[in-house]
């Protein structure tokens, strides 16, 4: 996206993006992509971990419960909670 922001008409935020990568020199870009991928995998893990309940975003002692559904065919299934952490699965080594 960042080599060439899709689009007839892209943002004009992501042409100076795109830009400024693009004029980076090379091991620079691949720190900027590896940073990226940081901040994407902690964010996704954290997401998960507010669905799991074990971390909160709200300061007040009453917290809210999250609830994760799927439904095919009519039919309802709760994925989260689960048996198991969304957020241990999705950092089980492959």
């Amino acid at each position: 996206m960042f080599r060439s922001p899709p689009g007839r008409r892209p943002a004009p935020e992501l042409i100076a993006i795109s830009q400024w990568f693009s004029a980076l020199p090379p091991s620079d870009q691949e720190m900027v992509v590896h940073a990226m991928h940081e901040a994407a995998d902690s964010t996704l893990f954290g997401v998960l971990c507010v669905l799991d309940g074990v971390r909160a975003i709200e300061s007040s002692a009453e917290k809210s419960q999250f609830q994760l559904t799927a439904t095919k065919q009519g039919v309802t299934s709760v994925l989260c909670p689960g048996e198991e952490f969304l957020h241990d699965i999705y950092k089980v080594e492959p």
